[in-house]
């Protein structure tokens, strides 16, 4: 602390105190709002950036039809859900056209043994809603419709 007896000395002492301490005072809080402002520029510019890019990340999504990612990921698991439940229904369908056809040639096994020729035999002709096989071509029996 500064004391002095004589007034016309402190006067002037603390005139040029004070001024130091204001000039300082400015110069601190001058840099500061420069700081200040380029930081807040600096954040606007940013802002701006980030808001141009979520806005082409919207076009790009909506462009490739994807409206949300949860969305889209829901959907294709509903969709793979079906196609396996589709699948698991057409695998029974054929196990049970499979046991239906083993119990048909369980039963009549001549019709059995025809199958049985006419798969070794190749030279099967196709009519509307029945084969014949000519009596020269397959197995040395005669003309067969079935």
């Amino acid at each position: 602390m500064f004391q002095h007896p004589d007034a016309g000395i402190v006067q002037p002492v603390l005139k040029g105190l004070i001024d130091s301490y204001l000039k300082k005072h400015a110069e601190v809080h001058q840099s500061r709002r420069t700081s200040d402002d380029f930081l807040t520029q600096q954040t606007d510019q940013l802002r701006s950036r980030l808001a141009q890019t979520d806005q082409e990340l919207r076009k790009a999504r909506n462009k490739a039809g994807v409206i949300s990612l949860d969305d889209t990921k829901k959907a294709y698991t509903e969709q793979i859900a079906k196609i396996r439940q589709d699948l698991f229904a057409a695998e029974a369908d054929l196990a049970e056209r499979r046991a239906a056809l083993q119990e048909v040639q369980r039963l009549s096994p001549a019709v059995a043994e025809r199958q049985t020729r006419r798969r070794k035999c190749g030279r099967i002709r196709w009519t509307n809603t029945s084969v014949s096989v000519p009596a020269s071509t397959c197995c040395g029996e005669g003309s067969r419709n079935s």
